[in-house]
């Protein structure tokens, strides 16, 4: 195997090791992935389609519906809080 190949291999063996995994920890692999990957993108028509349509969905999945929920979350702690301030507080008197 060739340089590229080994730092893919072995980051790899070693990300996939570690108990708390995310896609996020594979980036660093991205650059010799892309390197190893140049020829064959330039070469075959169907593979960079592939990899347009495995991008996209990857897109909706992680940045749409992974983190969907966090933008309307905020939103409605923030009125919430507003809402909060301006409403007065029942205490009872004893």
């Amino acid at each position: 195997p060739t340089t590229c190949q080994w730092i893919i291999i072995c980051g790899l063996s070693l990300l996939s090791s570690a108990p708390h995994q995310e896609p996020r920890f594979l980036l660093p692999l991205l650059v010799p992935m892309v390197i190893l990957s140049e020829d064959a993108m330039k070469k075959y028509r169907s593979l960079r389609i592939g990899w347009l349509v495995f991008n996209v969905i990857l897109f909706v999945l992680f940045g749409i519906l992974h983190q969907g929920g966090i933008v309307p979350s905020l939103l409605a702690t923030t009125t919430q809080d507003q809402v909060d301030s301006i409403s007065p507080q029942s205490s009872s008197s004893s």
